[in-house]
Parts: structure tokens; C-alpha cells; sequence
């Protein structure tokens, strides 16, 4: 079996083709196979990649995270005070396209376990020690 040169590419086509699935099917209708089935690589490329589809999710929102300088702006603007800062960051959430692509991607998450604890996992390690820094 040939070895793939462009691991990086492959992963970007998974996570662009996951969230067009995730917001047109929406997350719970998705299946690790409709996204094998609509990339057109085997299961195991996939899965080589990603154990499974709630981390293809979290890659999908970390990235989101990542990319956004806005954040980290708004917390070492020495202009700001804390409620200032803590204003500004929710302004930005509520009228980032960006973020608003990422909150249409519809799931039931009360059914969703591993979701959920995704999520209050990140908080934990990422966005409560960021606002205990404003």
C-alpha cells in the first residue's frame, strides 16, 4: 500500500468535508462512513487520522480557536479593564461569521455524552484560565 506524501492535506480534506456534512446532515446524521463515502478513501485513512468523529468535531472547533487573534488581543489591551475585556469578547463571539458557522452545526447534544464532556473538558483546560487572566 502506497504511503500518502500529503498526510496534512488528507486531514484538511476529512475536517472540510466533516463540517460540510456535520451543518448540511448535521453532527448525530453524520457517519464516519458518509464521510469515507463522499471523500472517497478507504476507513482506515480516515481513522489513521482520527479516532473517531467527535474528535474530527473538536479539531473542527479547536482550529476555530486557534486561528482567532482577537482573543488574545482583547487580553493584553492594557486600554481594557476586566469588564471592558470581558465586553469586547463577547461582542466578538456574537459577530464572528466564523463562529456563527460553527454554532449552526446542528446535534442534540443532550443525547450526545462524549460532546458534552468534550466541551467541558476544554472549557477546564482552556478558556477558564484564559478569563482568570483578564
Amino acid at each position: 500500500m502506497a504511503r500518502n506524501k500529503y498526510p496534512e492535506e488528507t486531514v484538511q480534506k476529512i475536517l472540510n468535508l466533516s463540517y460540510r456534512l456535520f451543518c448540511e446532515k448535521d453532527y448525530d446524521h453524520t457517519t464516519i462512513q458518509d464521510i469515507v463515502d463522499a471523500l472517497g478513501i478507504s476507513k482506515g485513512a480516515v481513522c489513521h487520522h482520527f479516532k473517531s468523529k467527535e474528535e474530527i468535531l473538536d479539531r473542527i472547533t479547536g482550529t476555530y480557536y486557534d486561528d482567532v487573534n482577537w482573543f488574545h488581543d482583547i487580553r493584553l489591551n492594557p486600554n481594557l479593564n476586566s469588564l471592558q475585556k470581558l465586553r469586547e469578547i463577547l461582542y466578538q463571539q456574537f459577530t464572528d461569521s466564523r463562529k456563527h458557522d460553527l454554532d449552526l452545526i446542528p446535534m442534540d447534544l443532550h443525547k450526545n455524552s462524549r460532546v458534552i464532556a468534550l466541551t467541558l473538558q476544554s472549557t477546564m483546560q482552556d478558556a477558564a484560565p484564559f478569563f482568570n487572566n483578564l
